[in-house]
């Protein structure tokens, strides 16, 4: 293996800190763009030149409101960048990653095609029943190969490096990219946190149960989290566990009392929210508390 590295994220950032707080007073400087709210632009400084800075979302947060912004990172600045908000954010609340894509690069035969290496290892994923894909024009050395969706939290992308950037890679390289989104990315924020290795370690995980290939020498480390949870309140407890584990904590160690609250407000709830709540007691009930309690864990990643 030539290397394992951050090569993409995404990272939303509560009240424009990183901008304010380190980009800015380094001189960061705007390369282009839209100044308009609820835009876009390019942006350049502190040794990075592949950034793209959003502000003035559309979208609400359950947590910030919208008061946040947006930081996309790619190519060598994507390491950079996202340890840079890592070091500014130190409390770790005030930043979330929903992007992280990590490229393990190897040095390969000419010949290798994507398709063929991602094949195989077929008998690990077809028995866990990922999609494959593959996009391309031309000779199939040059296609990309794909385990997982467009969408979904998990996604393997396989390509020949040399054929795309061949003045940087001058000898035939085999890229494995492994790309995350949701608690997944999340997950790989904090590992970089604690150093390249573990976040190699932590992507590697993925690719291992995804694929059956162990894409660096060292241990990966398996992700907890390997299905979705059988039970919809699991998911809705967890998010809530999640955005609000700091009031939740303070409200219940100084005793308030949050179920007078909720009461309260579900006292002006409308009739489809009440059956939504009569429905969740019903699913609650027939799981049992243990069973509830543990997809949340395993959702968390505790």
């Amino acid at each position: 293996m030539i290397a394992a590295k951050l090569t993409g994220s995404t990272i939303l950032d509560k009240n424009a800190r990183a901008f304010n707080k380190g980009f800015a007073k380094h001189e960061a400087r705007r390369v282009g763009g839209s100044v308009e709210m609820k835009g876009k632009e390019p942006f350049a400084g502190l040794g990075f030149n592949h950034c793209r800075r959003g502000f003035g979302p559309h979208t609400k947060s359950k947590k910030w409101g919208h008061d946040y912004e947006s930081w996309t990172f790619s190519g060598e600045s994507a390491l950079l960048g996202a340890k840079l908000i890592r070091y500014l954010e130190i409390d770790h609340t005030e930043a979330k990653c929903t992007r992280a894509d990590c490229a393990f690069d190897y040095f390969c035969d000419s010949s290798l095609t994507p398709t063929g290496f991602r094949d195989a290892h077929s008998d690990h994923w077809e028995n866990l029943g990922l999609i494959p894909g593959i996009s391309g024009e031309g000779e199939l050395k040059a296609h990309s190969a794909y385990l997982g969706t467009l969408n979904s939290e998990r996604r393997i992308c396989i390509y020949r490096k040399d054929i795309e950037s061949p003045y940087s890679y001058p000898y035939p390289t085999l890229r494995v990219e492994m790309r995350l989104r949701g608690d997944f990315a999340q997950g790989a924020f904090y590992a970089l946190g604690l150093g390249d290795q573990a976040f190699a370690k932590r992507c590697g995980g993925h690719v291992l149960q995804m694929m059956g290939f162990q894409p660096i020498a060292d241990d990966c480390e398996i992700p907890i989290r390997e299905s979705k949870p059988k039970t919809k309140f699991a998911s809705a407890l967890a998010a809530m566990v999640d955005q609000w584990c700091d009031v939740l904590t303070v409200a219940n160690r100084e005793g308030i009392d949050l179920e007078k609250l909720c009461n309260r407000r579900l006292a002006r709830s409308s009739p489809m929210a009440k059956s939504r709540r009569r429905a969740r007691t019903k699913e609650v009930r027939e799981a049992g508390k243990e069973q509830i309690e543990a997809e949340a864990l395993a959702i968390i990643g505790v």
